[in-house]
C-alpha cells in the first residue's frame, strides 16, 4: 500500500517552532504569521529549526517498512511552498527519516494522494484529513489539540508513540483503517 505521510505537525513540530518565535499557536493555523510567511527566509529557518515529534522518526520507519512490506512505497506528502523544498529534504535528512528526496509538494493533497495511489495517509490539518477523507483515502490523524474532534469512518487518531510502539498497535490501528 502507497502511504503518505504530511510533514508540518504531522512528524515536525512547526508550532513549538513558531510559539519559540513569539508566535500565537494556539489557534491553527496560526493569525499571526502574514500571507508567504513560510516563502520567507524566516519561514524556511522555523522549518528548519524545528524539531521532530516525539517518536515520530520510528514511527515513519515503520511505516516504511510496512509499505514496502505489502509492495507500496512512502511519500511525503506536503503543502510547504516549492521554495521549501531543500530545506524540507535536509531537515529529513538530517533527523533520520527514511526516503528524504521522496517528497511531493501540493496544494490540494487529496487530488496528489489519488494521482500517486495512495491508500493510507498520516496527517493533523483538519481541512486537509477531511479532503483527503472525502477522496475516499483512509487517514490516521496525529493528534493535535485542533484535530481531536474529527473521526469518521475512515479517520482515526493515532500517536506516534503508539504506533511505533508494537507490531499489535500497527495491526490494530491498520485492522480500523
Amino acid at each position: 500500500m502507497n502511504v503518505a505521510v504530511d510533514i508540518c505537525n504531522t512528524i515536525s513540530h512547526i508550532n513549538a517552532a513558531l510559539a519559540e518565535r513569539g508566535y500565537n499557536t494556539k489557534v491553527y493555523p496560526s493569525p499571526d504569521l502574514p500571507p508567504g510567511f513560510f516563502r520567507s527566509a524566516a519561514g524556511l529557518a522555523v522549518f528548519m529549526a524545528a524539531k521532530p515529534l516525539p517518536f515520530a522518526v520510528e514511527g515513519v520507519w515503520q511505516v516504511y517498512r510496512s509499505a514496502r512490506e505489502t509492495g507500496g512505497r512512502l511519500v511525503y506528502l506536503t503543502a510547504r511552498p516549492r521554495e521549501a523544498r531543500f530545506v524540507t529534504r535536509r531537515w529529513l535528512e538530517l533527523h533520520g527519516f527514511p526516503c528524504p528526496d521522496a517528497v511531493v509538494f501540493a496544494g490540494n493533497k487529496a487530488e496528489a494522494a489519488r494521482r500517486l495511489g495512495i491508500g493510507l495517509a498520516f496527517e493533523d490539518d483538519p481541512v486537509q484529513i477531511q479532503a483527503l477523507n472525502a477522496a475516499g483515502i483512509k487517514v490516521l490523524a496525529v493528534e493535535q489539540p485542533y484535530n481531536r474532534h474529527l473521526i469518521g469512518p475512515m479517520v482515526f487518531p493515532v500517536k506516534w508513540q503508539e504506533w511505533r510502539r508494537s507490531d499489535a498497535a500497527r495491526t490494530e490501528y491498520l485492522r480500523r483503517t
